[in-house]
């Protein structure tokens, strides 16, 4: 998507900022900010309701596992679905972490060409809006 958007750049000689709305956890233990995507309420619908099959296959969810996964939602089973979830997915889709984890995930979103990350900090919130102020990367 990003090189349609530069070539309409090209086109027209203007440039425009490149959105993208992260979901974002940070905690000093990895494990506690991945569980904090895992359980959050709007990931899991969106890996259940909204993501394409054969884009979570490429997050690391083979077929049946994402069966699993959307069957448990659909019955309502939040643990269940929640357990389901490999960390390969939340690597992908979401930044979380450590803060080091985080500051190299939102690099290669930059380097991807994203010139204004939103970033949805959920979890261990204050720790992240701190670790990711801006006075604190100069």
């Amino acid at each position: 998507m990003v090189e349609w958007v530069k070539e309409g750049e090209d086109t027209n000689g203007k440039t425009v900022d490149k959105a993208s709305y992260i979901l974002t956890s940070l905690d000093p233990d990895a494990s506690k900010a991945r569980d904090a995507v895992r359980g959050f309420y709007f990931f899991l619908y969106q890996l259940a309701e909204v993501i394409a099959k054969e884009d979570l296959e490429r997050c690391g969810m083979n077929p049946e596992l994402m069966d699993r996964l959307r069957a448990a939602w659909k019955k309502g089973n939040v643990g269940e679905a929640k357990a389901l979830v490999p960390d390969s997915a939340i690597d992908t889709l979401a930044i979380s972490g450590t803060v080091q984890e985080a500051k190299e995930r939102l690099l290669a979103y930059m380097k991807a060409g994203v010139t204004l990350p939103i970033l949805m900090p959920i979890g261990n919130v204050d720790y992240a809006l701190e670790a990711m102020s801006p006075r604190l990367w100069r």
